[in-house]
């Protein structure tokens, strides 16, 4: 079973890629916190989808200070969780935190097109092991990719 939770991880992180470099950072003044649903096998190892965006926000406030974070804001801050395997024998967690902010499609003639959200910095991460203290290192990571965050988005909105 662990074999196939890990392979099934692995593929997982094939799929999503795995860095962004800041781009689409400069003039971000606000954003909001999204946090998709969190399945069954994230709760069973302490992962609550409010302890996971209190853990965003205190990044974030840490890290980028003067950035205003409110519901009102088109730019979000999104965190996904693929959690897989078991508790008891061992799980694989793969933790996105990305960067959505609106963007116009143009189309072929050049002319105005619609408006739609669009990844403009992604971080991806995998971890692999016990289910027990799974959920604190899952924690350390987005305290983390919120510190990445934060030092490409003052690469591109120096002043």
């Amino acid at each position: 079973m662990r074999i196939y939770s890990l392979a099934c991880a692995l593929f997982l992180l094939s799929l999503v890629p795995c860095s962004s470099h800041g781009q689409g950072l400069e003039g971000l003044n606000a954003v909001h916190v999204v946090i998709e649903d969190v399945e069954k096998a994230g709760t069973d190892i302490g992962l609550f989808p409010e302890a996971l965006q209190f853990q965003i926000l205190v990044g974030l406030k840490r890290d980028l200070p003067r950035l205003k974070i409110t519901p009102r804001s088109l730019s979000m801050v999104y965190l996904s969780l693929t959690v897989v395997g078991d508790p008891n024998t061992g799980v694989s967690v793969y933790v996105t935190t990305q960067l959505k902010r609106p963007a116009q499609i143009v189309r072929d003639d050049n002319s105005e097109g619609k408006f739609t959200l669009a990844t403009v910095w992604n971080k991806g991460y995998l971890l692999s092991g016990p289910g027990y203290g799974m959920a604190s290192r899952v924690r350390e990571v987005i305290s983390n990719q919120m510190t990445e965050f934060a030092a490409d988005y003052y690469k591109q909105n120096q002043p």
